[in-house]
């Protein structure tokens, strides 16, 4: 059993949150871009809380993405096996325009985000969505997450998994862990 593939979570994984002063608009928004609110979508939440327009909505989250994420390890894919990758995470779907702007959205085999799957982790359904997409057995897929309850629903699906502290590369972590399975 060899690893033939990766799944990342975005946020403080793949993707660095810098720490940077947010208007209070900014702060509101950002702090659920990866976690649903309610049975509303995104947007229709956002609308709400700011009495705010969906087409100013859209340009304020853009730029607080824009503000706040920087890519951990612009190089990773260069250090890593040839492997599928994929995204697999809690997040508002237009963080896929801004993988594509950076660059990277295409080295990723497939992109499994919250807002588009309806499902989050540690929904046993996220699981179910990634590994069919990806095509692989559970037990060929390491699963990188930097939050505990999303690693151990991952394991008791059949995932290999890496709890990623950000204490080093990530690209060094994921060699490890490959290496050790």
């Amino acid at each position: 059993m060899a690893i033939k593939a990766v799944a990342f979570d975005l946020a403080r994984v793949f993707i660095n949150v810098k720490n940077v002063k947010l208007n209070p608009v900014e702060k509101s928004l950002s702090e659920v871009f990866d976690y649903m609110v309610g049975n509303q979508s995104y947007w229709d939440w956002a609308r709400e809380k700011t009495g705010l327009s969906k087409k100013e909505l859209v340009k304020i989250s853009w730029d607080t993405i824009n503000k706040i994420y920087e890519l951990r390890e612009p190089d990773i894919f260069e250090k890593l096996p040839k492997l599928k990758f994929a995204t697999a995470s809690n997040h508002v779907s237009m963080i896929k325009d801004w993988l594509k702007e950076k660059g990277v959205y295409y080295k990723f085999y497939c992109h499994i985000i919250s807002e588009d799957i309806h499902f989050m982790k540690p929904s046993r359904q996220f699981y179910e969505v990634l590994i069919e997409r990806l095509g692989e057995k559970p037990e060929d897929v390491l699963f990188v997450d930097d939050k505990k309850e999303n690693i151990e629903e991952a394991k008791s699906f059949g995932l290999k998994t890496l709890l990623y502290d950000g204490q080093k590369l990530l690209s060094e972590s994921i060699l490890e862990a490959i290496n050790e399975n």
